[in-house]
């Protein structure tokens, strides 16, 4: 499998549920949306 890395662009497989970083509340994340990661946490925990 290749590593995720800082600047990668990535898409969901599946639809998600998740918190608005800001407004605490739920919003869905859609299969297909596209993103780039811009920062990893820890191993396998990253923001898009």
């Amino acid at each position: 499998m290749t590593r995720l890395k800082e600047l990668d662009i990535v898409a969901l497989t599946e639809d998600r549920q998740a918190k608005h970083f800001e407004t605490e509340k739920p919003i869905t994340l859609y299969k297909g949306q596209v993103g780039t990661i811009v920062m990893e946490y820890d191993n396998n925990v990253f923001e898009v």
